[in-house]
């Protein structure tokens, strides 16, 4: 790698997650930003900023989405919803700050939301009537998942049938989808009644257990009499070599003509922005654009993801 590459990575990156801190790590040396410190060991990481700047709202790329923020931080309206605000407000590569910075916006503008996801899913969407984040139908309720799944972004639609729909999105940036997670068994109920059958072991372990249970949350809103049907939509940048190749093993475990297939989508987050840029020059969608995904500022990013 050149040396600026190697003044902003973590030994644990992988390539491309190289590519991803180091946009974030120049970025804030843009905004004139100090960084932050993380670790065991409280080391100065380029990728995040200081405590003050994260109380400043520095983090978010306006105003509006500041204001999101905070009342999503302050609502009572989901209990048991689990925000870690440090990581949220001081953490450049987290997902969830990302997930604000995308759709913040369309939250307080429904008629521009409803332009853009139109492109995105013309199937699915007439009108979009509410955006939410960390959103869930009931956390440890045995009525949907039994455990604390969340969706990090729910985009409540009118379809062009003239029915109610819930999409819900699952946000990945520089994750790479090495977790563990318990399948319950009433995910497995859920999985079933889907058209899952026999459930791979695949789908129970790392890097599918997290997609899987997000997907049986959709699912199990389908399933739920009181509640709108649901799609559920893996999100992430097309460098993320994990998630796209976790996408591609996920649908290879879809039963054809099952409501599980039906249900689960995945999308680029460069085709969101695709289509925000169609529907408006508002200044935030190119500074989107420009922190999160113009791969090229990064030097010699041309060698590091031909390796990729």
């Amino acid at each position: 790698m050149g040396n600026r590459i190697e003044s902003h990575v973590e030994a644990s990156d992988v390539s491309w997650q190289g590519v991803l801190r180091a946009m974030q790590s120049t970025w804030r040396e843009q905004q004139e930003l100090a960084p932050g410190t993380g670790g065991l060991d409280e080391r100065t990481i380029g990728s995040r900023i200081t405590d003050e700047a994260g109380a400043a709202g520095r983090n978010f790329l306006t105003d509006t989405i500041r204001s999101k923020v905070n009342e999503t931080l302050k609502s009572d309206t989901q209990p048991g919803r689990v925000i870690e605000e440090g990581r949220l407000r001081t953490n450049l590569l987290s997902s969830q700050p990302l997930a604000f910075n995308l759709f913040g916006e369309l939250a307080a503008d429904k008629k521009l939301a409803t332009r853009a996801l139109r492109l995105v899913w013309p199937d699915l969407v007439r009108k979009v009537e509410e955006i939410e984040f960390e959103w869930s139908p009931g956390r440890g309720e045995d009525e949907f998942l039994g455990n604390h799944s969340a969706f990090d972004v729910v985009v409540g639609v009118t379809t062009p049938k003239g029915d109610a729909h819930t999409i819900g999105i699952e946000v990945k940036y520089h994750e790479n989808l090495r977790t563990s997670a318990t399948v319950r068994d009433r995910a497995m109920e859920v999985a079933q009644r889907a058209g899952f059958g026999d459930v791979d072991e695949a789908l129970l372990r790392s890097p599918l257990v997290q997609v899987f249970l997000d997907h049986l949350l959709a699912c199990s809103l389908t399933q739920h009499d009181g509640r709108p049907d649901a799609t559920f939509v893996f999100l992430s940048p097309v460098i993320n070599a994990n998630c796209q190749k976790a996408v591609t093993d996920y649908r290879g475990h879809l039963p054809a003509g099952s409501v599980a297939a039906a249900s689960f989508r995945s999308v680029t987050i460069e085709e969101v922005v695709g289509a925000l840029s169609a529907c408006t020059d508002a200044p935030w969608v190119t500074a989107f654009h420009r922190r999160y995904l113009d791969y090229q500022r990064v030097s010699d990013i041309a060698r590091i993801t031909r390796s990729v």
